[in-house]
């Protein structure tokens, strides 16, 4: 989806753009997804359940940022298993 890269979207429900601004915003806004019969992002849900987007942590867009964040949040998680290659 393009919360990984895009800095602008667009959500469209029935024909019609029904919102349109930065991605983080747009994305996040569960009533106008739901309308549109969206979800937000897997990514900024995992983010936001692990305290991203609070208290001056930011938001990772990517699944590197993201592993980053599980590595910072789970106290028993093992730092040498290897990310698997796939890029963002």
């Amino acid at each position: 989806m393009a919360y990984s890269w895009a800095d602008r979207v667009a959500v469209l429900n029935e024909g019609q753009i029904s919102d349109q601004g930065e991605t983080t915003a747009v994305l996040d806004n569960r009533t106008l997804l739901a309308r549109a019969h969206l979800k937000p992002p897997l990514l900024l849900e995992l983010a936001q359940a692990l305290g991203a987007g609070r208290n001056g942590v930011p938001l990772p867009r990517t699944r590197a940022a993201l592993l980053t964040l599980l590595r910072e949040r789970l106290p028993n998680s093992d730092p040498s298993i290897p990310d698997i290659g796939v890029p963002g």
